[in-house]
């Protein structure tokens, strides 16, 4: 949630997009998407997730279409904002809504570590959770405002939050499983992952405790600057 953002853990993102117009009011905006997310348990002051030390990054690739509503459109006027000729004024600001779906691929490491293949809650071992795959269903919402700069460009300010069909964004979404049978089928490594903590309170870490124990699926935003391209068309008569 909002509440759990930490900013030094956020990351540069990207996207393309083209829109297509039904109107005034309607658009449609198919997209992709390439960012990275991350967390650090050293990063918090609950002594719970600190205790647990987990970390991760996972880079993000996703396509999604957007259904968008234009509350208001920039419009460029008889002369394009031109001051003193007679016609229409030109309007410069912008505001819409939008939601949508799409897919993405990720896949969360510590370091250069993949940590899926690493049964880390024990997926795929006897009595485990099954395991996660690396693509997931997003469900992208948000706002969008602009400013026309000229008859062809306009900055924009983008906020999109993305809800998931998944909880293993981060690689932590059940509770630890025993680490010693991880060691046995998975190795070390695998072993080690599963379990950070320091051992000052292995009662807490203990096959069926509360590892991640969300109640909700993970989520990622994207807050951006935008600039959209619209070419313009002179009528000939």
């Amino acid at each position: 949630s909002f509440k759990d953002t930490e900013i030094s853990q956020t990351k540069l993102g990207f996207y393309l997009g083209y829109r297509y117009n039904f109107g005034q009011y309607l658009a449609v905006r198919p997209q992709i998407f390439y960012g990275k997310v991350s967390g650090n348990d050293n990063k918090t002051k609950n002594p719970e997730r600190s205790y647990r030390n987990l970390a991760f990054t996972s880079s993000i690739f996703e396509f999604a279409v957007l259904g968008e509503f234009h509350i208001l459109r920039a419009s460029r006027g008889q002369r394009y904002f031109r001051k003193g000729v007679i016609g229409a004024a030109g309007n410069r600001y912008a505001a819409s809504i939008h939601l949508g779906a799409g897919f993405f691929y990720y896949n969360p490491k510590y370091g250069s570590v993949a940590l899926r293949q690493l049964s880390t809650e024990g997926q795929g071992l006897e009595n485990g959770p099954k395991p996660y795959k690396k693509f997931a269903i997003s469900w992208p919402i948000g706002f969008n405002v602009g400013y026309q700069l000229n008859k062809d460009l306009k900055l924009g300010l983008d906020f999109t939050y993305r809800f998931t069909n998944t909880d293993y964004i981060d690689d932590v979404g059940g509770t630890y499983y025993d680490k010693e049978t991880i060691r046995e089928k998975k190795g070390d490594l695998a072993a080690e992952m599963s379990n950070r903590t320091d051992g000052s309170y292995p009662g807490s870490t203990v096959s069926g405790s509360p590892r991640g124990g969300s109640k909700s699926n993970d989520s990622y935003f994207l807050l951006s600057i935008n600039i959209t391209y619209t070419p313009f068309q002179r009528s000939h008569g």
